[in-house]
Order: structure tokens, then sequence, then C-alpha cells
């Protein structure tokens, strides 16, 4: 998945990591595949098994020059983020490893709403293995 982000040119200027040490090690093979430096991953205490409105909070709070922000975090709350993502919400599922991108255009993000995102797409390790093998 480190891959398939470098591959879209997904690039975060922040990676936001829950302290627990999966997601950690999620966020380090990222990084590395980025070429992000440790000033670029920051441990949020809040992700820890965190609602969506505590993940959303932490985002509200992020410099305005920050284009780009990934959360490393838990289920269900990030799929229930996913779920309120883009101009017709739907229900969906996060897999292990899974990740949701959102655009907002034009957009700060204290004044972001998840049903505001201008699109929403889904990439799942499962569904990449045919692409990369």
């Amino acid at each position: 998945m480190a891959s398939r982000i470098v591959y879209r040119d997904l690039i975060p200027d922040l990676i936001l990591v829950s302290p627990a040490e999966r997601a950690w090690a999620t966020a380090e093979i990222i990084a590395a595949a980025c070429e992000l430096d440790a000033k670029q991953v920051q441990c949020a205490r809040e992700l820890y098994l965190a609602t969506p409105e505590t993940t959303w909070r932490l985002l509200e709070k992020r410099d305005g020059a920050l284009r780009h922000i990934m959360i490393c975090g838990h289920n269900p709350g990030l799929s229930q983020i996913a779920s309120r993502l883009g101009p017709k919400p739907q229900p969906r599922e996060l897999a292990t490893a899974g990740i949701a991108t959102a655009v907002w255009h034009n957009a700060q993000w204290a004044s972001l709403q998840p049903e505001s995102a201008s699109s929403c797409d889904l990439d799942d390790p499962e569904s990449m293995a045919d692409l990369w093998a």
C-alpha cells in the first residue's frame, strides 16, 4: 500500500499516528516509502480507538499550509468517517491497511465537513494484489 501511495502521488505533508504499535509500524513504512522526515510523522494519542468526532477535531486544528494529511488509526472510527465522505456518502468498511482518500477544493482544515469532499476513493490491499502481481 505504501508503493500505491507513492504511485498515485498521495504523498502526505503530515502523518498523524495513533500510539498503537501496529499503527506506528504502518506509518514508518509509509514515511520511508514517501521519503518523509521524522517531523512529518506525529503521534496523536487521541487517535487510539478514536471516535469520528475526535479524529475530525484533530484535523480542524491543522495549519492551513498543510495540503495532505494522512491518519494512521483504527476502526471502527476511520470506517465511520470514510462512510461520511463525499457528495454521496455511503457505507464503507476499511480493511486493515486500507486507504480512504478524500479531496476538498479551496477549503481550510477548520471549515471542512466530511460531506463537502468533492470525491472519496478507497484502496484495499486485497483488490490491489492483482495490479501489483
